[in-house]
């Protein structure tokens, strides 16, 4: 029996972490599944929204490479599932230098939901 990797559509939000952002999937390179781990790596757009204090509105948006895992620690998830995206931004500009540098890692617990890997 072969396993399957839901691909598309796939979107998400980055939350507590300044600046805010989400990320729109592009392509899958790989997907590979081991126990209870799955890791995907491909491309997607990376966009950052910034406010100036006067109120002014501005979207950076930039083609990158990611590698995501998943960990599927128990059901429900939430407080066990961890995930982590690492984003390899452009150097010299794009969107590094609100992250302060070109490899990025954002990581954690899954607070709601549930990652399943099967």
């Amino acid at each position: 029996m072969g396993r399957r990797i839901a691909a598309s559509p796939a979107s998400g939000n980055v939350v507590g972490t300044p600046p805010p952002g989400r990320a729109r999937l592009r392509d899958i390179d790989s997907a590979t599944i081991a126990g209870n781990t799955a890791v995907i790596t491909g491309t997607m757009v990376s966009i950052v929204n910034l406010r100036s204090p006067k109120g002014t509105a501005v979207t950076f948006s930039e083609t990158v490479s990611f590698v995501t895992t998943g960990v599927d620690n128990g059901t429900p998830g939430a407080g066990k599932d961890t995930f982590s995206l690492s984003v390899v931004y452009a150097p010299g500009g794009g969107q590094a230098m609100f992250f302060g540098g070109t490899h990025v890692t954002f990581a954690g617990t899954v607070v709601t939901g549930d990652i399943v890997v099967r």
